[in-house]
């Protein structure tokens, strides 16, 4: 069976997504949010996982 994947819309600092990730297991598949300080943030904390802009 493959492992849970996340992926996130308007993720904002991502705390939500971690809770469910921290319950479920998994891993991060991709996120997106039109705020550039909160996407900031996310590229940072995941940058496999940013699009370069």
């Amino acid at each position: 069976m493959n492992p849970l994947r996340v992926g996130s819309l308007c993720s904002g600092y991502w705390g939500l997504d971690l809770a469910v990730l921290d319950v479920l297991g998994g891993g991060v598949a991709w996120f997106a949010d039109p705020d550039p300080a909160a996407t900031a943030i996310l590229a940072r904390s995941w940058p496999a996982r940013a699009e370069p802009r």
